[in-house]
């Protein structure tokens, strides 16, 4: 009865890519790796249907959680994902 999620691949793009303060946190006295990257995406029907609940990023080999979607006032030119590093 434990729920599992399972992600398949949706959609692969060219990004532009900015990180905002990489941090690093002490958690049980075990570091944990908080970095957050904001992942900038033209717009188009594939993009404009991403939501925090049913999608992750995945850049260089590693996944992020997305925090935000934003739709940069709904100009339908790109849409910027406000990621964080996932825990494994």
């Amino acid at each position: 009865g434990n729920h599992l999620s399972i992600y398949v691949d949706y959609y692969s793009c060219a990004a532009t890519v900015s990180s905002e303060t990489g941090t690093e946190a002490e958690e049980a006295a075990v570091t944990v790796d908080n970095s957050r990257l904001n992942f900038t995406v033209r717009y188009c029907e594939a993009t404009a249907q991403i939501t925090p609940l049913d999608c992750r990023v995945i850049h260089r080999g590693e996944l992020y959680d997305i925090l935000c979607v934003d739709h940069m006032n709904y100009k339908r030119k790109c849409i910027k994902l406000h990621c964080q590093k996932t825990r494994h």
